[in-house]
């Protein structure tokens, strides 16, 4: 479907349609997300003030979607002043304002008789990647014949002839003006697909953890898919990592790590650090600059007045009193006892190397390494043999990663709590404040058979995770 404007000088004039040049723009599959703002907006109405509606951008339309769909449709002549006024008075729902807007535009679209040389198939094939679309869902019919039903391949087979080197045809042009919503419908049934593969039967636990596949409305000519999606969870072990053999702890360490290197996204309190550090580099430079005079000087870090003094003589950037210098060196000490207990001065075991880290381990002599052992070694079959044999690895290569979903579920022991309270929370704030923040963008070019194998992967690396959660909490 299609959304129009054009630069009438009279509300009059706007129900004469034929013979005006119409501009068209195409950046997703539902109209009221194609709208440009008309030239001229009547000043009588002002829906800001009365509209009752507001949705989010991911599950629909957004306020200002909803209001210039509105005046772009009173300026084509299809909502009268008269019945805008009473939508900006009323006090309709989301829903029935999205439905007023949209079932505006596919009025307009079916009375619409463009000029000739006016096609929207050339814009449409300037806006898709025809022939990555054609691969894809080739790719998937090939796959899962179910999810891209033959009907669709017919359709598809018309794509070439929406090159702006061809000579429109009406058939041409009837593809162009549903393709985006042909295609979205293809990618929802995709996207459930794929969120199914990542559910665990009968493992309520495992499909708790967050991740999912969501068919991209807003992006969809260079995205159909993207990954994220619900609010971050952390995974917390009821044990201490003092409780584990350090043999055994390095192994533990190895194993998240790699599960999520290889497997499913995930963070570790070292991640977390990174993500959202307890404290700036300044701060923790004024810090280091006093402890060390503190040192040279034979002082205590408690002594008030030899901590005032050094922060007199150095000029810091941000700590100023003593007040502040503990503050700054209670999160420091947090940091550091972190790192030491996540071997974080550690280089990381590869994935050949780590079947070896554990058949060395020493001989359980309890309850706890015998379990450990036992789902250690569950890890070293389930982890994938090389790194270009993980899904998730060559997904990451091929997808837009701007956002980093590995925040979306933190995971720790008991003896970090006072670490993830300080971290963990402020990484969710940061987040959550930015959606985008959470999300892979999946574009048309990454194989079917590779998303499934990555969904697979993720239910893996989920079902991994609540095992050791049920052995270790017995």
């Amino acid at each position: 479907m299609l959304a129009a404007t054009s630069n009438p000088s009279s509300l009059a004039t706007c129900k004469k349609r034929e013979g005006l040049p119409v501009a068209f723009r195409f950046p997703a599959p539902n109209p009221a997300l194609s709208i440009l703002r008309p030239a001229v907006i009547p000043a009588s109405v002002n829906l800001y003030d009365s509209a009752h509606f507001d949705m989010a951008a991911i599950s629909g339309p957004t306020r200002d979607d909803l209001v210039d769909g509105l005046l772009t449709l009173n300026s084509l002549g299809v909502v009268s002043d008269d019945a805008l006024s009473l939508i900006a008075d009323g006090s309709l729902t989301d829903m029935m304002m999205w439905s007023r807007v949209e079932g505006g535009f596919s009025d307009f679209a079916a009375k619409c008789k463009m000029p000739d040389g006016n096609f929207v198939s050339p814009l449409v094939a300037g806006a898709f990647p025809l022939k990555a679309v054609g691969r894809s869902m080739l790719d998937w019919h090939d796959l899962r014949p179910a999810l891209v039903i033959a009907s669709t391949i017919d359709d598809l087979c018309l794509l070439p002839t929406l090159s702006a080197e061809t000579h429109a045809s009406e058939a041409s042009e009837a593809l162009a003006q549903r393709l985006p919503a042909l295609l979205h419908r293809n990618q929802e049934r995709i996207a459930d697909h794929l969120n199914a593969l990542m559910q665990s039967p009968g493992n309520h636990e495992a499909n708790n953890l967050p991740l999912r596949f969501l068919a991209n409305p807003l992006d969809a000519a260079n995205a159909p898919l993207i990954i994220g999606g619900g609010d971050m969870l952390a995974l917390k072990f009821m044990l201490k990592t003092s409780d584990f053999e350090p043999a055994y702890w390095a192994a533990v360490v190895s194993a998240f790590r790699l599960i999520g290197a290889f497997l499913r996204p995930m963070m570790t309190p070292e991640d977390a650090a990174e993500v959202c550090p307890i404290m700036m580099e300044e701060e923790e430079d004024d810090l280091l600059n006093v402890l060390a005079e503190l040192k040279v000087r034979g002082q205590e870090a408690d002594n008030v007045e030899a901590v005032e003094a050094i922060l007199n003589e150095i000029d810091p950037c941000f700590i100023d009193c003593h007040y502040g210098f503990q503050e700054a060196l209670g999160g420091y000490e947090l940091n550091q006892d972190m790192k030491k207990r996540w071997l974080s001065d550690r280089a990381w075991v590869s994935l050949a190397d780590f079947p070896g880290q554990v058949a060395s381990l020493p001989v359980a002599t309890n309850y706890l390494e015998r379990t450990l052992l036992e789902w250690l070694t569950s890890v070293v079959q389930e982890l994938p043999p090389s790194e270009r044999d993980s899904a998730m690895v060559c997904v990451r290569d091929l997808a837009e990663c701007e956002g980093i979903i590995d925040t979306m579920l933190p995971v720790f022991f008991d003896d970090d709590t006072a670490f993830a309270d300080a971290v963990i929370q402020p990484v969710y704030e940061m987040l959550m404040s930015d959606s985008e923040e959470s999300f892979w963008q999946l574009g048309w070019d990454i194989p079917a058979d590779m998303l499934e194998r990555f969904a697979t992967g993720i239910r893996v690396g989920n079902e991994l995770l609540i095992d050791l959660d049920n052995r270790i909490s017995c």
